[in-house]
C-alpha cells in the first residue's frame, strides 16, 4: 500500500510535466506518412501539423519570442481547414515558444505546489480539476492568456491557504 502510494502521488503531481512532455513529443514526431499521425491531426483541426513546424522551425528560448505563425508554410493542413488559422493551440507549446523556457518552468512548479498540497490534503476536486485542465492544455492555448490562467493564481492562493485541521498532512510530506 505504501508504494502505491508514492507512486499515486508521484504521478499525480508530474501530470503537468507528462502532459508537456507527450505534447511536445506528439507534435515533434508527426508525421503525414502515418496514418494514425494524419487521423489525429484531421480530429485536432490540423493541431498535430502546426505543431510539429512549430517545432521544427522556431528557436526555443529563455525567455520566449514574439511567434508570427504565418511565415511558417501549411504543411499539414487539409483543404477542408481555412489555411490563415495558424495559431499553436497546445497550451504547453504556447507557452514554451510564446514565453519561454523560463514561464514554462514557473506553470510546471506551479503546478506543482497545487497538486502537492490537494494530494496532502486529499482534496478530490481540486486533483481532478487540475489533471482536466491539464489534459486541456494538450489540445487548447487558452490559459496562457492572464483572464483565464489559473495555475498561478491558484498556486498563490492554494499554497498560503490554512492547512484544516482535520487534514492529513505529514511534516515530513
Amino acid at each position: 500500500i505504501l508504494a502505491y502510494n508514492v507512486v499515486s502521488k508521484w504521478l499525480l503531481r508530474s501530470t503537468f510535466i507528462l502532459l508537456c512532455v507527450i505534447a511536445f513529443l506528439l507534435g515533434y514526431f508527426y508525421s503525414q506518412d502515418s496514418e494514425i499521425f494524419v487521423y489525429f491531426n484531421d480530429l485536432s483541426s490540423g493541431r498535430l501539423a502546426l505543431s510539429h513546424n512549430a517545432i521544427m522551425n522556431l528557436p526555443i528560448t529563455l525567455l520566449g519570442q514574439d511567434l508570427n505563425l504565418s511565415d511558417l508554410d501549411t504543411f499539414g493542413i487539409s483543404s477542408a481547414q481555412s489555411v490563415s488559422y495558424k495559431h499553436l493551440d497546445s497550451f504547453y507549446l504556447s507557452v514554451l515558444y510564446n514565453l519561454g523556457i523560463l514561464s514554462l518552468f514557473v506553470y510546471i512548479l506551479a503546478y506543482d505546489v497545487i497538486m502537492k498540497k490537494a494530494v496532502l490534503n486529499r482534496d478530490k476536486k481540486l486533483i481532478v480539476t487540475m489533471i482536466l485542465f491539464a489534459l486541456y492544455g494538450i489540445s487548447e492555448s487558452v490559459f496562457n492568456k492572464i483572464c483565464f490562467d489559473i495555475f498561478i493564481f491558484l498556486a498563490f492562493a492554494y499554497r498560503y491557504r490554512k492547512t484544516p485541521a482535520n487534514s492529513v498532512v505529514s511534516k515530513d510530506e
